[in-house]
């Protein structure tokens, strides 16, 4: 153990070692282990913790199991948890208020549904895949993760792809834990070294972020390897870079609120740009200032991981927390071995890391400490050149380009304004109608308004979304221009009679009937031309 020989002599009346003390097993139930050590004045607080990581290692998955005990929620590590344990008692009762919602309403969540995955029998045991390939495991939680090694026919045909350093999300992933499925699970135990013990591969080439980038990336996970710990030797070796360096260092402009204002306006005219806020408060500020139509550039970092931009100007993600970084900067080591400290390193960690030239950081608050071990250069007054931002405004292409990334990772609002913006600025692409019909689909789509979302798909002419939406659809008369449009053999004379339906019925929006009328348009091109 890193803290010594001690924690591990602590622990001895707990567990029952083998003779050579290299294995050991608990000599109680889990459940009871941890009721004995909480009141036990001679348990040093790292004895605590090698024990609670001990059980959190053994303690069996139950895929059956609605939520944990509220006395294992309350008193689990801090090293296990984002949550300190003030707010545990709070949580914990949102939670048994949401379980009794859900009963009482009928209503199922995502956790339900792998419930009842688990309940077909058939479909587990003999419908399963030959390999499955994982990514950002780290933000699955235990339910998702053992669902899918039961799907696989082989579990040494699974690759779990992830980076411990992006846990920004409560899943409470442990590596550990994860390892666990494999020897819990090994059917006999003679093969384990040599068949079910998975292998561990480490990447270090970043493909994205240019070197000053990761080198700030590096400087942030020794400073968080220093301040808490490992969680393992490996997954906290530095990252090289197989990207150019840009001349631009990431730098802190120092703030003011007209300078945030000009960061912010300059940022808006940017190609590939994202302003990161600490939470949704922020977020709503900072649109309050540039306007909704400017949405595109402004995102939580919880809300674009897995994307990179060009430009990346964290705003506040620092300031935010400034009393949390210097509790955990301090002298009295209060970050050690803590997750929910982790959390506050991992978010900069993720912030940083989806640029793909420079990053800037503006806080209201500064920690000279943090700042001074993240070596940023320092801008006294905002210039474009200095922060690496173009003078001239984004093109019409580039704001469509943009659109489309954000349609693919499915942020459709965001990519709804850009391409109207690239549609008013005048781009030339046959398709931009058809990709704002689209993103306004989904977005109905999402707020389960199928009545709608079904009008937009048929201006896309995409079957499988009409299909889809079919399904749901309360209004009749909607339902029976959807019927229409999914016919395998429609008439020409079917479409009047739809026009003329919807525009005598008062069910349908003046909105609702222009679409209509456009869909019969095109419907009837299509149908003569045919």
């Amino acid at each position: 153990h890193q803290d010594g020989y001690k924690p591990l002599k602590d622990i001895e009346k707990y567990v029952s070692w083998s003779g050579e003390k290299r294995t050991f097993v608990l000599n109680d139930t889990v459940e009871n282990i941890r009721n004995r050590a909480k009141n036990d004045e001679k348990l040093s607080d790292n004895g605590k913790q090698l024990l609670d990581k001990a059980l959190h290692y053994f303690s069996s998955f139950d895929p059956q199991a609605r939520v944990m005990s509220k006395n294992n929620y309350i008193n689990r590590s801090d090293e296990l948890s984002i949550i300190n344990r003030q707010q545990r008692e709070f949580v914990y009762e949102i939670c048994e208020k949401y379980e009794e919602y859900l009963a009482k309403n009928k209503k199922y969540d995502e956790n339900d549904l792998i419930r009842f995955m688990f309940e077909q029998k058939k479909l587990i045991e003999e419908e399963k895949f030959d390999m499955v390939v994982v990514d950002e495991v780290q933000d699955y939680t235990e339910l998702q993760i053992f669902l899918i090694y039961k799907l696989c026919r082989t579990t040494n045909n699974i690759l779990f792809a992830g980076d411990v350093h992006q846990i920004i999300n409560p899943t409470l992933f442990d590596e550990s834990r994860l390892l666990s499925l494999y020897k819990s699970n090994a059917p006999e135990k003679k093969y384990l070294r040599n068949y079910y013990a998975p292998v561990k591969f480490y990447l270090r080439k970043n493909y994205r972020c240019p070197g000053n980038v990761v080198e700030l990336s590096n400087r942030i996970s020794e400073l968080r390897r220093r301040v808490i710990g490992n969680q393992t030797k490996e997954s906290e070796l530095p990252d090289k870079s197989s990207v150019s360096e840009t001349l631009i260092k990431p730098c802190r402009i120092e703030y003011s609120p007209d300078t945030a204002e000009t960061v912010l306006k300059a940022a808006i005219k940017q190609a590939s740009m994202a302003v990161l806020v600490p939470d949704e408060k922020t977020k709503k500020k900072l649109i309050e200032i540039v306007g909704k139509e400017e949405l595109p550039i402004i995102f939580t970092v919880a809300e674009i991981k897995g994307m990179e931009f060009k430009h990346v100007v964290c705003y506040n993600l620092i300031g935010a927390f400034a009393d949390e970084w210097e509790k955990i900067l301090g002298e009295n080591h209060e970050a050690r071995r803590s997750t929910r400290c982790r959390y506050y390193f991992n978010l900069i960690y993720v912030a940083v890391t989806r640029s793909q030239a420079n990053v800037c950081f503006i806080d209201q608050k500064t920690v000279p400490k943090l700042e001074d071990q993240l070596s940023l250069e320092k801008v006294d007054e905002f210039e474009y050149e200095m922060v690496g931002f173009e003078q001239q405004e984004a093109s019409a292409e580039d704001r469509y380009n943009d659109a489309q990334k954000f349609e693919a990772g499915n942020h459709y609002e965001e990519a709804l304004n850009l391409y109207k913006k690239a549609k008013n600025m005048g781009i030339e692409k046959s398709d931009i109608d058809k990709k704002i019909y689209s993103c306004q689909a989904k977005l109905h789509e999402n707020k389960n308004e199928f009545d709608q979302a079904i009008l937009y798909h048929m201006l896309c002419d995409n079957l499988d979304s009409i299909k889809y939406c079919r399904k749901e659809i309360e209004n009749p008369e909607i339902a029976t221009i959807a019927d229409f449009f999914i016919s395998d053999n429609p008439k020409i004379h079917g479409l009047s009679h739809l026009i003329e339906r919807c525009y005598g019925n008062d069910k349908f929006s003046n909105r609702e009937r222009d679409l209509v009328f456009l869909l019969a348009i095109n419907k009837a091109k299509k149908i003569l031309s045919d």
